[in-house]
Formats: structure tokens, C-alpha cells, sequence
């Protein structure tokens, strides 16, 4: 008897620690610098030196990527460091689909956008 309360116990166990693993949720602060993006549920905000740089968007996690839709740039990420950081690696224009940080018009400060890290507070 004892053994199958253990044995159930250890199966609870195992199955809580798996679900934690597969989350396609993101929750916390991700900051680099002074420009942070906020995840709660499946909404995400991003302040610049403290104060909010536009309406809130959406996002999506699929494996080790994020995808991130805020006013009319669609932003993809890439989750690292077991989802404690992520780097920038597109920034989309929606109506026009162009990834601005590789455009051939390209502002300088762009370019480094995707050496940027991230990091969950």
C-alpha cells in the first residue's frame, strides 16, 4: 500500500514538472538597457526608459522562438538560456512585410539589434 501512494505521488510529481517544461507562455520582465518588454498571459508591452512605447500586443511562443506583434511591427525573437533571455533576430513591417533590420535603408543602430540580450528580471 505504501509503495502505490509513493508510486502515485511520484507520477503527480513527474507529470506537474512536464507541463512546467511545455509552456507557450511567457511571464516577467525581459530587459536590455533602459527598454524592457513586459509578458503577462499572452500580452506583452514594451517601456523605453520607463514609460510605455505604445499599446500593448500579442505574442506567441512556439519552442525556442517568440513572435511578438506590437502597433505595426511584427517583432521574432529568439528564446535562450532556457527562457531566461532572448535576442531580437526580425523586426517586420506589417503592412509591407520588409524585415527592417536587414532593409538595404537601414538605420546604423538597427543593425545591432540582434547582439542584444535580453534578460528576465
Amino acid at each position: 500500500m505504501k509503495n502505490k501512494i509513493i508510486m502515485g505521488f511520484m507520477i503527480v510529481l513527474g507529470m506537474i514538472t512536464l507541463s512546467a517544461c511545455g509552456s507557450n507562455t511567457l511571464d516577467g520582465k525581459y530587459t536590455y538597457k533602459s527598454n524592457t518588454y513586459t509578458f503577462k498571459d499572452n500580452r506583452v508591452e514594451q517601456t523605453v526608459d520607463g514609460k510605455i512605447a505604445g499599446p500593448a500586443g500579442t505574442y506567441t511562443v512556439s519552442g525556442n522562438k517568440i513572435i511578438m506583434k506590437l502597433a505595426n511591427i511584427t517583432t521574432e525573437a529568439k528564446l535562450i538560456d532556457g527562457k531566461k533571455a532572448f535576442s531580437i533576430t526580425s523586426l517586420r513591417d506589417r503592412p509591407h512585410g520588409e524585415n527592417i533590420l536587414t532593409a538595404k535603408n537601414s538605420k546604423d543602430g538597427l543593425k545591432a539589434i540582434p547582439k542584444r540580450k535580453y534578460i528576465k528580471e
